[in-house]
């Protein structure tokens, strides 16, 4: 049997990648992505779409319109040799979570798949060909709803699936996000409380995504993330991933809205080959390799994390709790004006 290596971007024709690229106040790791991104092969023929978000505050302004500066270099560097690229600017601030769902859909309508990058990822030079290969490869498959550029893990050889989502460098097809979005909508999100699905919706309480949701419900934190898990565990949905990571996340030095500044360097971009799966089959022995990457994630332990978020929750409901002591019975302050 003869091995078949992937696919170069020339040979890979039926799709021209739509990217998308959030930026919001950060305009060196922005500089920086497109940089790197711009280096990838197959970045001439696809459609790039910078979108930046809004100022939170006054305080936000400078860097903000420094981002929008660098967006719009970079997209007339490039039209002027015909490469598509665009800048959607917005006046008002929503969020990394509202952005990514809102762009995400557009460009899923428009070019029935979305390949999605943040401000602070650099990208191997061939993220673009292994994202383009694998959206035709599997298209029709519905049991796949992710196509992941980030590993946590390392491994020898082969791309393959494993029931987890990610957020560092990805791609989907527009029926599996219209379904996400639908369900989304819904907001049917129910932790689960059995033992043994708990421990499968926790990634083999690799990390704790069941306080994650609880932290999202109550508004601690804005994460389409987590729903996005949620909705590929509900579905028995599965994601790609390559062999090592095709994603180096620079974003880990305090500067970004969801990463705390961190020792630890992430992952270096690989541009070493990978080969395609056969069959939508989740690999028992890279699900294990990526949990035991996820327990000791920069240098903290599953039990760690879990407790620190417990605490947030804590801290919420005594603070729901004081506030509701403090607050006069209904109807008293009419009581006090008319006695």
């Amino acid at each position: 049997m003869t091995t078949r290596t992937s696919l170069s971007f020339s040979e890979v024709t039926d799709l021209r990648l739509a990217v998308a690229v959030f930026a919001f106040r950060r305009p060196q790791h922005l500089r920086l992505t497109l940089d790197r991104l711009s280096l990838a092969e197959g970045f001439e023929d696809a459609t790039i779409c910078i979108f930046v978000d809004g100022p939170k505050s006054a305080i936000d302004r400078s860097l903000v319109l420094e981002t929008i500066e660098v967006a719009k270099t970079f997209e007339q560097k490039n039209s002027k040799v015909g490469i598509s690229v665009s800048v959607s600017v917005s006046k008002t601030n929503h969020g990394l979570s509202e952005s990514i769902v809102s762009a995400v859909t557009q460009l899923c309508e428009k070019h029935g798949h979305a390949v999605v990058l943040e401000d602070d990822l650099l990208v191997s030079s061939n993220f673009l060909t292994y994202m383009k290969e694998y959206l035709i490869k599997y298209r029709d498959c519905p049991k796949v709803l992710q196509i992941s550029g980030h590993a946590h893990d390392t491994t020898q050889g082969f791309a393959s699936f494993a029931r987890l989502t990610t957020s560092w460098g990805w791609a989907t097809w527009s029926d599996r996000w219209t379904e996400f979005i639908a369900a989304r909508e819904k907001g049917d999100f129910k932790i689960p409380v059995a033992r043994d699905r708990g421990k499968e919706f926790n990634f083999n309480n690799s990390y704790p995504y069941d306080v994650l949701l609880k932290l999202q419900q109550r508004g601690l934190v804005n994460s389409w993330a987590i729903h996005f898990h949620y909705h590929a565990f509900n579905r028995r949905m599965c994601t790609l991933f390559p062999p090592a990571s095709l994603v180096q996340n620079i974003g880990f030095d305090g500067s970004g809205e969801h990463c705390r500044a961190s020792r630890q360097n992430a992952a270096q971009a690989s541009a070493s080959p990978f080969l395609p799966p056969g069959n939508v089959c989740v690999d028992d022995g890279r699900e294990k390799s990526i949990q035991k990457s996820l327990k000791g994630l920069f240098g903290s332990t599953y039990l760690r994390r879990r407790l620190g978020m417990q605490y947030r929750l804590i801290k919420h409901r005594l603070k729901n709790r004081s506030h509701r002591e403090q607050s006069p019975p209904s109807g008293s302050t009419d009581e006090a004006v008319n006695g």
